[in-house]
Parts: C-alpha cells; structure tokens; sequence
C-alpha cells in the first residue's frame, strides 16, 4: 500500500471528522481506519477513530482503539478527550463504576489543560 504524505493526510483527516460533523460515519470510519492503519502513532487519529466507532455503537471497538494508547504519555488536550470518550464508552458497556472513574479523571484534566 502507497504512503500518503503529510498534506493528504491532514485532509483526509479533515474529511473524516467533516464526515463526523454531518453524521455521515460509515465514510468517516473508512477514511479513519485507513488513516489509523498509515499513521499507527498518531493519537488524534485514533481518539477520532474511537469516537466514531462509539458513534456507530460499536463500543467494544472503541474500547480496543482507547486500549492501545498510552494515557501517560498524552498531552493534556489529549488526555482530556481520552477520559471523555472513555467514560462514554464505559458507561454504554454497563461498567457504571469505571465510566464515573474515567468521568472524574476528565473532569481533573480538563482543569488542568
């Protein structure tokens, strides 16, 4: 598979949470998963993907997206959106107990961001 560069990529991206913004998420997934599979590191493409597949109730999705970042080494901004979808996720899973810990996590970092 060919690598995009750097500028196809930000407008792919932009694209995607377009996509999301019009609640058009079967496109948006397709361009995050492609994205997610050429930028393995990049965390804002995943939290966007993990957001969409919570969008589209596919929550244990989701969950394995969340799952493979590291929360430690986020920067705040993204820590904050990470314990955001996180509680959501939880919640929708039923694990009340653990979306109100994540829930309290965001509402620390969002003070501190």
């Amino acid at each position: 598979m060919a690598t995009l560069n750097e500028a196809r990529s930000d407008f792919l991206y932009l694209l995607a949470i377009l996509y999301m913004q019009q609640s058009k998420y079967n496109p948006a997934l397709h361009l995050l998963r492609v994205l997610s599979v050429q930028h393995e590191k990049d965390t804002r493409i995943a939290l966007a993907l993990a957001s969409c597949l919570y969008r589209t109730k596919r929550f244990k999705k989701a969950q394995s997206v969340l799952s493979e970042l590291d929360e430690t080494a986020l920067s705040p901004e993204f820590r904050t959106a990470f314990h955001y979808i996180n509680a959501k996720i939880l919640w929708e899973l039923e694990q009340k107990d653990e979306a109100r810990d994540q829930l309290q996590k965001y509402l620390k970092a969002r003070e501190t961001a």
